[in-house]
């Protein structure tokens, strides 16, 4: 005589997943989505007529030549203003040595002139042919800025590595 269980008591032992609980399930995560998307288009929509006023409506788009002049524009003048304050703050560093300085103050000229090349060459453009060929400088002040980037890790794991230095042998 062969054991043979009968299917009501296998119904406990789960060897295979139950197929109806799976297809709830995913119905279930599908009806939370489609009402997450349907909540979050309707913020959405909201939220983009709540916020367009007149005053965003007057900006130049992005893909104009205005546009892409008030972008640079923004652009570089951050730039300039962000380098001339790390001028400032590597002149008054004291932590950093005058070879590292100089390097640094050369970076920063350097970066400087180009982006007010880049800035001229966008300002006198008058077609996006032009603005295209800006690009060059644009690419110019991406360089000078990466390397003025390196450059201060560099000194600034040099100032470290001789604070650790002067802390070892004074023993502070």
């Amino acid at each position: 005589m062969t054991f043979q269980p009968d299917m009501a008591s296998m119904r406990g032992i789960a060897l295979a997943p139950d197929w109806e609980i799976i297809v709830k399930f995913i119905r279930t995560l599908g009806l939370l989505g489609a009402a997450g998307a349907a909540a979050l288009g309707a913020a959405t929509a909201t939220s983009t007529v709540a916020f367009a006023t007149p005053a965003t409506a007057a900006t130049t788009p992005a893909h104009t030549v205005e546009g892409v002049k008030s972008h640079v524009s923004e652009r570089t003048r951050s730039i300039t203003t962000n380098l001339t304050e790390m001028r400032t703050r590597i002149t008054a560093n004291q932590r950093l040595t005058a070879a590292a300085k100089a390097t640094l103050q050369a970076d920063i000229t350097k970066a400087l002139a180009d982006t007010a090349t880049w800035q001229t060459r966008i300002a006198a453009a008058t077609t996006t042919t032009a603005v295209r060929a800006a690009g060059p400088a644009r690419d110019a002040v991406t360089a000078d800025l990466t390397k003025f980037r390196t450059d201060l890790a560099a000194a600034r794991a040099q100032a470290a590595a001789g604070r650790a230095t002067t802390a070892r042998t004074t023993g502070h």
